[in-house]
Parts: structure tokens; C-alpha cells; sequence
């Protein structure tokens, strides 16, 4: 069992971790993607607005600029240049005006040009000074593109810059090939006209390094990730299998008998839940055979009980009528021969009918009358009875009941029997000259039969009313079934018979429920 989840578990773990990276790979490159092309955006219009304000500042910031640009070519200039040197002039000399300019016009050709290759350069772009018409003039003698020359979509752009706003495109996604950003800015003059635009496309593809460094970052993460949840699937598999093996451990001892055994395991989930279920098992097991053991007890007391409670009428009988058939016994002496059998007769009649008794009320299926009947009533019925006997031992039986009516729902017979038995047992055990008392207690519902005689010992009060159990002290005849009788037919009736014994005597009390009306 160990290694079989110990696998599922490992499995089921790595398992986790695959589609949690596959997860957070694929949303991490969606949601990436578009964070990085916004972001990516963003900083290409930030990069065009500050390239185009740090081109106005070098294209305004010159007092010597010449709005109207020269057509003369740099072989031209040199050779103007020449022979105004030619001529003898100094170097300190202060220059013709109109040579002042041309040497001005030959310092400032082509180097708004090198600004912006030097720009194009240090940013890796591709920058584009776009105008409304051809006639439109920059200083510096700055190259420029003529709005309507360019593309559809580079024309609306820069259509909406020349209108004062900032846009960008990118075609592509970041981190592919052949992927740029193209972006539109307004270029403004010294005094805050919009004089041309910014048009500035710039590569946004991923050093291929990047790529591989990040590909081989996230398969070591994983990798150390997929070695850190092995290691915790293990530890936390074996923590699951401990209870399992315990659990496991235990059903192997209650297949074998042992019902005393127990999981010992607190735990609030459903591993916990479990194994207190199995110690429940455990438990109605063990008593299941501790009852199977009480039964097998008492099946074996009841053949035991029966076969010595038999034997001996039926010995008597055996032995009496052998005489009586043989002719041993004299005439004089028959009539004493014919009692003894009348008597063992009755006997084996009552122990006959006390076992269809018992068997009867053990059966719930059995039904009782029920009746509306003052328990009192059949109290007095029943000592009325059992006056002669107590008469016999010189017993007095004392009833000390000031209420006249108990009314409860039940079979008179069968309670009149229950009291019968009761009384009957304790003049049995009472000593002679004593009395048994009846007493009724109205607050609790109890009636109490008490008789002074021998104190019960603590086996007798737990056994009384187990069939055929007798006291071994006792001389007193007797199967050993009228207190199990009572205590069925009490049961039965939702009454709670309860005994007592002390040096002083023994009591027997039987609680009314409220189960009718007083």
C-alpha cells in the first residue's frame, strides 16, 4: 500500500506542477504580451516627444540660423571658401559680410542631418522629419519629407500629429521577428508653432540571447520547483500513510479477534474521520463478543440449570414409581409416595410455564393488553395473595400507601405477576418475625418493597436478574427465573426496577414513568 501511493502521490504531484507552469507560462505570455506592447508604446511616444523636443531645441536655439536654405553644393562652398582665403585675407581679419554668410551657410550645411543620424544612431531608430508641403522650410537646412509622399497609414499618422497629437502602432507582437513600433510626434518652432512632425520607427525585436537566457531561467525554476514538490510529496505522503498504516494495522487485528484495539488517532478531517468510525467498529465488536460471551455463559447455565433443576424430580419420580410399580411400598405409606410425585409434577410444571413465560415476554413481537389500571390495586391483589405464606413464617406485611390511585397503561395480569414475584422473594429471605415493607415514595414515582434478611452480596446484585442465577448461600428452593421473569414483564411496561442490599435488608424499587395519569 506504502509504495502504490506513495507513486500516485509523486504522480499527482508532478502532475500539478506541470499544468501549473503550463498555466502560468501561457497566462504570463498573454497577459505579458499586452503589458509589454503597451508599455512598450508608451515609452515609444515618451522617447519620440523627448527626441523631437531636444531636435527643436538644436533647430531654434542658433541665432545665426538662416531661415532660407543654400542650394550651392559642398564643391561650390570649398571652392568660394579658397579664394576668399586666396585673396590675402587674414585669419583675424573681420570678413565681408556676404562672405561672413557663405562661410555661415558652409558651418551649418548638413548638420541637422548629422544630429539626427547621430540621434538614429545613439537610439537605434530611424528618424523622419515629415512637413504639409514642399515649400515648408527648416532651419539647418534640414532634409524633410513631404507629407503626401508617404504611406497610407504613416500619412494618417502623421496627419494627426501635424493636428498636436501623439500616436503610435505597433506592427507585431515584442519578442518576434520583424516586429516595430512606429510612432508620430508634433515638432514644434520657438514659438510653440507646429511647424513638421516626428516620424520615428524603431525596431522592438528581443535579443535572441535574451530570449534563450529567459527560456533556460524558467526550465532551471521548474526544474527546481518539480525537485522541491517531490521532496514534499514525499513528506507529506508519509505523514497521510501513517494514519492509514495504523488504521490498516488495526482492521488486521479485529480480522484476527482482537477487539480491544484502537487507532488512537485525533484528527479533524476525514482520515480522522475514519478512523474513529473504525474504533467505533471496534468497540461494537468487542462488545458483540463480550455479549456472544455472555450469552454462551448463559446458554451454558441454562443447560447446566436445567439439566439440575430436571434431574432431580425426575429422579424422585423415577425412583417413586419403580417402588409404587413394584409393589416396595406398603399400603400404609403409598399416599405419601403419591404426594411427593403431585409435588414434583407441579414442580417441573411451574419451571415449564415460568420458561414459556420468559420466552414470551422476550418476544417484543408478543403483544400485552394494555389497560388503564391503578397500580395500587394490583399491589394489594397481589399481597392479599402472598399473606398466607408470609402467615406461614410469621412475616408481617406492612403497606404504608396513603394515595389511592398510580394509573399507567398496562396488562394487569402480568403486573400483578411482577409484584407477586417480588413479594414472594423477599418473605423467602426475610427472617423469621421480620416484616416486609411497602412504601411508596409520590414526588418520584417509586414504590419501594423492602425485607430484612441477608445482605446480597455484589455478584448476587449484579446477576439477580439473569435467568437461573441463585444466591450459593441459599437454602431456599427454587429454578432461579422469577426475578428475570419480573424484570422482563417491568421492561415491558417502560417500568425501572432497580434492587439494593445493605446489612440492614434488601430493596427492591420499581419507578412509574409518566406514562398515564395520577
Amino acid at each position: 500500500m506504502k509504495s502504490r501511493i506513495l507513486k500516485k502521490v509523486l504522480l499527482y504531484f508532478l502532475l500539478i506542477l506541470l499544468i501549473f507552469a503550463l498555466l502560468m507560462g501561457l497566462l504570463f505570455f498573454r497577459l505579458g504580451q499586452k503589458s509589454i506592447n503597451e508599455a512598450s508604446l508608451k515609452m515609444a511616444e515618451d522617447r519620440a516627444k523627448n527626441i523631437a523636443s531636444s531636435l527643436t531645441s538644436f533647430l531654434y536655439s542658433d541665432p545665426f540660423i538662416d531661415f532660407n536654405p543654400v542650394q550651392q553644393s559642398d564643391t561650390e562652398a570649398e571652392k568660394e571658401t579658397g579664394s576668399i582665403q586666396g585673396k590675402g585675407q587674414s585669419k583675424g581679419n573681420r570678413p565681408h559680410p556676404q562672405g561672413d554668410n557663405d562661410r555661415h551657410n558652409q558651418k551649418t550645411y548638413g548638420q541637422g542631418y548629422r544630429f539626427i543620424a547621430w540621434m538614429n544612431t545613439l537610439l537605434s531608430t530611424n528618424i523622419n522629419i515629415v512637413v504639409e508641403t514642399e515649400n515648408q522650410a527648416l532651419p539647418l537646412n534640414i532634409e524633410t519629407l513631404i507629407k503626401s509622399e508617404l504611406a497610407a497609414k504613416e500619412r494618417d499618422m502623421a496627419e494627426m500629429a501635424l493636428q498636436g497629437e501623439t500616436v503610435s502602432i505597433l506592427a507585431g507582437n515584442i519578442g518576434r521577428e520583424d516586429t516595430s513600433i512606429l510612432t508620430a510626434t508634433p515638432l514644434y518652432s520657438a514659438e510653440g508653432h507646429i511647424t513638421a512632425c516626428l516620424l520615428l520607427k524603431e525596431s522592438a525585436n528581443d535579443s535572441p540571447a535574451l530570449r534563450t537566457e529567459a527560456q533556460r531561467l524558467f526550465i532551471i525554476s521548474v526544474g527546481i520547483a518539480a525537485l522541491f514538490v517531490f521532496v514534499l510529496a514525499i513528506f507529506l505522503t508519509r505523514q497521510l500513510l501513517k494514519p492509514l498504516r495504523r488504521i490498516q494495522h488495526v482492521t488486521q487485528e479485529l480480522s484476527a479477534g482482537e477487539y480491544d484495539v484502537r487507532t488512537k488517532i485525533s484528527q479533524r478531517d476525514e482520515l480522522g474521520d475514519l478512523a474513529k468510525d473504525v474504533d467505533v467498529l471496534a468497540l461494537r465488536l468487542e462488545e458483540a463478543k463480550q455479549e456472544s460471551a455472555y450469552l454462551d455463559r448463559l446458554r451454558n447455565d441454562f443447560i447446566s440449570s436445567m439439566s439440575h433443576e430436571l434431574k432431580t424430580p425426575v429422579t424422585v419420580i423415577k425412583s417413586s414409581t419403580e417402588a409404587l410399580q413394584q409393589g416396595l411400598i406398603a399400603d400404609e405409606t403409598r399416599q405419601t409416595y403419591y404426594d411427593v410425585l403431585y409435588q414434583e409434577i407441579c414442580l417441573l410444571e411451574r419451571l415449564i410455564q415460568d420458561l414459556t413465560d420468559l420466552n414470551v415476554l422476550r418476544n417484543e413481537k408478543y403483544p400485552l393488553q394494555q389497560d388503564e389500571l391503578n397500580v395500587f390495586d394490583v399491589l394489594r391483589d397481589a399481597v392479599r395473595s402472598q399473606r398466607l405464606l408470609a402467615r406461614d413464617k410469621n412475616i408481617t406485611l406492612e403497606e404504608n400507601i396513603s394515595e389511592e390511585t398510580l394509573y399507567i397503561q398496562g396488562d394487569y395480569a402480568r403486573i400483578r405477576q411482577m409484584f407477586v414475584i417480588v413479594l414472594n422473594n423477599a418473605i423467602k429471605y426475610s427472617s423469621p418475625t421480620k416484616q416486609v415493607q411497602i412504601d411508596y415514595d409520590s414526588h418520584d414515582r417509586v414504590l419501594i418493597i423492602t425485607n430484612w434478611g441477608k445482605e446480597l452480596g455484589t455478584e448476587s446484585l449484579g446477576r439477580i436478574f439473569e435467568p437461573f442465577y441463585r444466591d450459593k448461600n441459599t437454602k431456599e428452593k427454587g429454578v432461579g427465573l422469577g426475578l428475570s421473569i419480573a424484570k422482563e414483564i417491568a421492561d415491558r411496561h417502560n417500568i425501572v426496577i432497580d434492587v439494593k442490599s445493605d446489612a440492614g435488608g434488601t430493596s427492591f424499587s420499581f419507578c412509574f414513568k409518566d406514562n398515564g395519569k395520577n
